[in-house]
């Protein structure tokens, strides 16, 4: 509990170094590091639903900042686990949007979650997104598109999926084109759209969920 409410305070008052200090009190009283990566996934999920959804993308990008670095310091003390890991999530702004800030707050939030998360940066393509996400084992594909004329490449992701027989893999989109039109999602073939950090990382525990389900559990 102690360690949660100095992440908590640290994240809502911007004190990185009170995030420091909570992580060295915690790893000097010899609790695990895959247990501390755990709350920490609590902490944002928490830190990112208490903020209403006006809340500056600046204030966000803050918060993700001091979790991304808390984060940086615990994956390496993780010892990889046998069947222990999370589903995979290959992440990446659509062909031509250069807009990244929304993408990395949400790869930050998924981290935290315990997801293994592949950043493929900015103006990826549809082939780059399929050959990474079948050579990974991905379970999602998450497409960030600020501008209309960058989401219309969405419909072609789907197809491309299914040309190699990955139909199952999940698609899941954020920005402005489908805050603005609800129905775009439906219309592109995306499984879903996140509004926020926490609303993303929630759907994505949805859909692998549904994967999970699908394939009977054998993945």
């Amino acid at each position: 509990v102690q360690f949660e409410r100095a992440m908590i305070e640290a994240m809502v008052e911007d004190r990185p170094h009170q995030a420091t200090s909570a992580l060295n009190d915690a790893l000097s009283a010899s609790l695990p590091p895959r247990e501390l990566m755990a709350r920490l996934a609590d902490v944002s999920a928490r830190v990112f639903q208490m903020a209403p959804h006006e809340t500056p993308t600046l204030e966000h990008f803050r918060n993700a900042h001091i979790l991304e670095d808390t984060i940086d310091r615990l994956e390496p003390l993780i010892e990889d686990e046998v069947g222990g890991g999370r589903d995979t999530v290959v992440l990446g702004n659509a062909w031509l949007d250069y807009h990244d800030l929304g993408r990395r707050i949400v790869a930050t939030a998924l981290r935290a979650a315990g997801y293994r998360v592949i950043d493929l940066g900015l103006s990826v393509s549809n082939d780059r997104f399929v050959e990474v996400a079948i050579a990974e084992g991905a379970s999602v594909i998450g497409v960030s598109a600020l501008l209309l004329h960058t989401a219309r490449h969405l419909p072609e992701l789907r197809e491309a999926l299914a040309r190699r027989g990955h139909s199952d893999i999940k698609i899941i989109a954020g920005g402005a084109p489908f805050l603005v039109d609800p129905g775009l999602s439906e219309r592109y073939g995306i499984d879903g759209v996140g509004r926020d950090p926490a609303g993303a990382v929630r759907l994505v525990d949805e859909l692998c969920a549904q994967r999970r389900t699908l394939h009977g559990g054998l993945q």
